[in-house]
């Protein structure tokens, strides 16, 4: 196999790490920044207006800060205090015309054209070209326009005037369009003219607090701080019990009641605030928020109506309504995009949703029109990353890196850079890649997301060695290191370094309990490590409140259960998440993986074909084939209906969980490779796999490592992985093959048979197979491939054994590792076998031909023909669980060469299994 090559060949230079990485006031800014960003992409507007006043605290006269603060103002309905916060940035700021282009919007929802016009022209004083601003004006025009014609009916209908007193006509009425998108329930929300943010219909002014409420509140705000929510919650009651007009208390009631996941009981909070002031944003968004909380997308797309019907010139309310009403799986979600974009022509995001929307409903035609229209309205920072999203999944990938480069010459933010960077990443151009993401570094060296890519980048082109430097670099400078650590722990498991990234996922839980993404990495390497009473209780205790958490505490039910080998009951839990969620691609694929194992291959040829189209873009652009027999569960489907007859065995043998009744499906019909699978886990469910003591009067296994690199050349990181063998077994023989040396090695053997199959083989893959076997029948030892870590001494699973081998995940016998006595009947038959399959030419894939599906059939037929061998297993024949495998092995590390078409599945499957 090709050698990646030097370091300093291998990958483009990457940015040293700054010598002064103290923590800065801007690195602090730029924390809160991102947590105000997180809170309102959660809808937590309550939460998101605390923190970033205690940001401006802290922070005064940030632009940043004051122009969150000013769209949170303006989401809640706030509109006077939204302009007076943008007032602020413009004095401090004078030349960010993007100040002047949110107060002209501004100043357009609350119906105050004229003063619109004004800030449009600022902007337009500096670029008269801006072709946004011009919009503005003529779009302020129409409204002029669409109001004198709605007076002119109005009058002729009934002589009146319908527009509230003191208020344009304008603001009064929502956009042409903004009805016809309503499901029917929400429709009846929107009857009559709606009262708007500027002049809500009857909003009273907040009531100072009585001396005794003043006192409650500020106790509630102490205990908040202290983290004793309970506590809080039970003061702003007292307070507004005593107080009940004071509309922030019961505000700040509900959020602690939803913090509390007292779901019913802040709904009666929000509903108090809005009967007295309907308008108010937040209480609406507080009421689709619990009930997306709930799982009920559709009362969420309701409520996000119901606050559109008072606000309708609200871009960002009416996006959020798409997006609910998509959630939901309505059916008006596409015409509510489109109604939008045509509304709020120069809302980018507007355009791009309303791309999405015809993409979805197959009518490229319109994906083209709003994207260009998007482009028209010269997008730039997060705009220019959003549409050129929307360019990728249209297929436009060639327009979307160029308008990505364009952004990124223009206005070269860590956002923009991240994304072109990503972009050049999946056009296969990785040294354009690591450019776009070392400029993204020096923009922001805080920001974590471009150092994590980099390091991915060096794992998979030069070496692991590579990756984690640049994560070290990262920590140096990192505002936060908690998501480099992380990292670092995924790539530990990557490259089986199980003890170290052990002890680190110990260090972020020990910081981080509650951190979701964290359960889920302990739940998955406690199983992988067999700790399945420890997997079953964290599933207990999840939350499942919402639909997310339903789906994800029922996937993790799913797991647990396959990997007990209790497959109905998997097969269930997967069931049950489809139904959640029938869009979960990887509940698809869980749900195929066990229907093959089954014995079921029509329904899963069914949820793989599904699995496959959910994730289209994701497969096409990692360059899969969207066939679902191209994956190796996919070949094992279709194994199991190339053989009906042996299927129909098969399926009764499950039914009748029996031994006699799989001992007759292995004897009649021995290659049937999906058989043999099946009654491997009917052994392990029973228990005839368990490990036993050994026998004493066994011959010693030669105490021999031999592993197989078909060139003399080594990849940095296949060297460290062949080192670990060596480190842990002093006094071993560690012999390692070429190409070369393994034809000396055939030569010298009798049968010229095997020099033949060999000189046959197709893939290096394959003439390692064949050379395994070959070693072992007439050496013995120990065989490993590159790609294992050994990280624990061999003697202790070794001893008083003639054969161990592992059981992979879909119950088949793996053929990475094998540890044999030589001459082995066993593998002494499989090398017959594979010989003889090369030497006819099957052209089955390698992993069936010559690699773990030729060993699985070796031994469930040799385990089906004989009682003495049943009885030595788990003495003189050891057949290990996977998780009893990594106590001294990790199996299947990702090093550079995997990526690559040297990985047998790589050129047969287009990805590495």
């Amino acid at each position: 196999m090709a050698s990646p090559g030097s370091e300093a060949d291998a990958t483009p230079a990457h940015p040293a790490a700054p010598s002064s990485p103290a923590p800065s006031a801007g690195a602090a800014v730029k924390a809160a920044l991102r947590e105000v960003e997180t809170l309102l992409d959660a809808g937590q507007l309550d939460e998101a207006s605390q923190r970033v006043e205690r940001a401006l605290a802290a922070h005064p006269d940030t632009v940043g800060l004051l122009v969150l603060a000013a769209r949170i103002a303006a989401t809640t309905g706030n509109l006077d205090r939204a302009v007076q916060i943008l007032g602020s940035v413009a004095a401090l700021a004078p030349d960010r015309l993007a100040t002047h282009a949110e107060l002209a919007k501004l100043y357009r929802r609350a119906g105050r054209l004229d003063a619109s016009d004004a800030a449009l022209r600022q902007v337009l004083a500096r670029e008269p070209d801006r072709a946004s601003a011009l919009r503005g004006l003529e779009q302020n025009a129409a409204l002029r326009r669409r109001a004198e014609d709605r007076r002119r009916l109005s009058h002729a209908g009934d002589g009146s005037d319908h527009a509230a007193p003191g208020m344009p006509a304008t603001a009064a009425m929502p956009p042409a369009s903004s009805a016809a998108f309503a499901p029917p329930q929400i429709a009846e929300l929107r009857e009559g003219p709606a009262p708007t943010a500027s002049a809500p219909a009857a909003r009273p002014p907040t009531a100072q607090p009585p001396p005794e409420a003043a006192e409650l509140e500020r106790r509630a705000g102490q205990a908040r701080s202290a983290g004793d929510l309970e506590g809080a919650v039970a003061l702003l009651r007292q307070a507004a019990d005593l107080v009940p007009e004071r509309l922030p208390l019961w505000r700040d009631l509900a959020a602690g009641l939803r913090a509390l996941g007292r779901l019913d009981e802040a709904d009666e909070a929000l509903r108090r605030i809005l009967a007295v002031d309907p308008a108010r944003v937040s209480a609406h968004v507080g009421l689709a928020e619990n009930a997306r909380r709930r799982g009920d997308g559709r009362a969420a797309a309701a409520h996000f109506a119901a606050a559109v019907a008072h606000h309708p010139g609200d871009a960002a309310l009416r996006r959020r309504l798409v997006a609910a009403l998509r959630h939901a799986g309505d059916a008006t979600a596409s015409a509510a995009a489109i109604a939008m974009a045509d509304d709020f022509p120069d809302d980018i995001e507007a355009q791009v949703a309303a791309a999405a929307a015809a993409r979805a409903d197959g009518r490229p035609e319109i994906v083209t029109e709003y994207l260009t229209r998007a482009l028209a309205l010269d997008p730039s920072g997060a705009a220019a990353v959003g549409v050129s999203d929307a360019l990728s999944r249209a297929g436009r990938k060639r327009d979307a890196l160029a308008l990505l480069s364009r952004a990124a010459a223009a206005d070269p933010g860590p956002d923009v850079l991240e994304r072109l960077a990503a972009a050049h990443e999946e056009a296969g151009d990785i040294d354009a890649a690591c450019a776009a993401y070392e400029r993204a570094i020096a923009a922001a060296p805080g920001r974590v997301a471009a150092w994590i890519a980099l390091a991915g980048i060096a794992r998979r082109t030069a070496s692991a060695a590579r990756a984690r430097q640049i994560l070290r670099q990262a920590r140096a400078v990192a505002d936060d290191t908690s998501p480099i650590e992380v990292a670092e722990f995924d790539l530990l498991r990557q490259i089986g370094l199980d003890n170290e990234a052990g002890q680190s996922l110990d260090a972020l839980r020990d910081r981080m309990p509650a951190d979701a993404s964290l359960r889920s990495r302990q739940a998955t390497f406690d199983l992988d490590h067999g700790r399945f009473d420890a997997v079953a209780a964290a599933v207990a205790a999840m939350p499942v409140q919402t639909a997310r958490e339903r789906l994800a505490a029922t996937m993790a039910a799913g797991r647990l259960a396959e990997a007990r080998w209790q497959l109905p009951e998997a097969l269930d839990a997967f069931n049950q998440a489809i139904a959640l969620d029938p869009a979960n691609a990887p509940a698809h694929s869980a749900a195929a993986r066990v229907l093959v194992g089954l014995l079921r291959p029509l329904e899963a040829r069914r949820h793989l074909s599904e699995a496959k189209q959910l994730s289209r873009e994701g497969q096409l652009a990692r360059g899969r084939s969207l066939n679902p027999s191209q994956s190796l569960v996919g070949q094992l489907m279709s194994e199991c209906w190339s053989n009906r007859a042996a299927m129909q065995l098969g399926s009764a043998a499950i039914a009748a969980d029996r031994l006699d009744a799989f001992l007759t499906l292995v004897t009649e019909e021995p290659d049937y490779t999906p058989g043999a699978i099946a009654f491997l886990v009917f052994l392990r469910r029973k228990g005839l796999l368990r490990v036993r003591a050994p026998r004493q009067d066994v011959p010693a296994m030669p105490r021999r490592i031999l592993q197989f690199w078909d060139t003399d050349a080594l990849a940095d990181d296949v060297v460290e992985l062949m080192a670990s063998w060596r480190a842990e077994n002093p006094g071993w023989d560690h012999v390692r093959h070429t190409d070369r040396t393994a034809r000396a090695f055939l030569e010298s053997l009798p049968d010229p048979r095997i020099r033949r199959a060999y000189r046959a083989a197709r893939k290096p893959a394959q003439k390692a197979d064949l050379l395994r076997l070959a070693l072992l029948f007439h050496e013995g030892g120990v065989y490993a491939d590159a790609d294992d870590r050994c990280t624990a001494p061999l003697e202790p699973h070794l001893a008083g054994r003639t054969l161990v081998v592992a059981q992979e995940g879909r119950g088949s016998i793996g053929n990475n590792f094998i540890a044999a006595v030589p001459g082995h009947p066993l593998i002494g038959a499989a090398l017959e076998l594979a010989v003889t399959a090369m030497l006819r030419g099957d052209a089955d894939t390698i992993w069936l031909s010559t690699g773990p599906g030729l060993l699985t059939r070796t031994m469930a037929v040799d385990l089906a023909a004989s009682e003495t061998s049943r009885d030595a297993l788990g003495r003189d024949v050891v057949v290990l669980e996977r998780f009893e495998l990594r106590r001294f092995c990790s199996p299947n590390c990702k090093v550079a060469y995997k990526t690559t078409t040297r990985h047998w599945s790589k050129e047969e499957f287009g990805q590495a299994v």
